[in-house]
């Protein structure tokens, strides 16, 4: 099943053995590939909705603390059971930033992320 352009839940597991989820990076020339057995993804990214102001790009995900666009990080992007925490965890993951990925995986079991990074 896919959930707009951003969400993703495999539902079973095909005859190949897991579901494989690609995922281009915009910052870059290359892709991540992602298996899912009766699991979901989630991105969550400063681009899309986004516009230009002052020469700095602002997109749909703010800092709800600070009131600015998350730092760094142009996507963030969570696996996991459940397709509703992995849409939460990944704009969370966003805005705090992969510092947070530890207490992710302790506080969340079977949840995993990555931040993708502009190099």
């Amino acid at each position: 099943m896919h959930g707009g352009t951003s969400s993703v839940h495999a539902i079973g597991v095909p005859p190949e053995g897991a579901w494989k989820i690609g995922h281009a990076h915009r910052s870059r020339a290359s892709s991540t590939t992602y298996t899912l057995r009766d699991g979901a993804l989630s991105v969550s990214a400063v681009h899309g909705k986004s516009f230009t102001a002052g020469g700095r790009r602002y997109g749909h995900v703010f800092d709800p603390l600070l009131g600015v666009p998350p730092g760094d990080a142009p996507s963030a992007i969570v696996t996991g059971p459940r397709s509703l925490e992995c849409d939460l965890l990944s704009t969370a993951l966003l805005v705090i930033g992969a510092d947070w990925l530890p207490v992710l995986r302790h506080r969340f079991p079977g949840y995993d992320g990555h931040v993708a990074d502009e190099s």
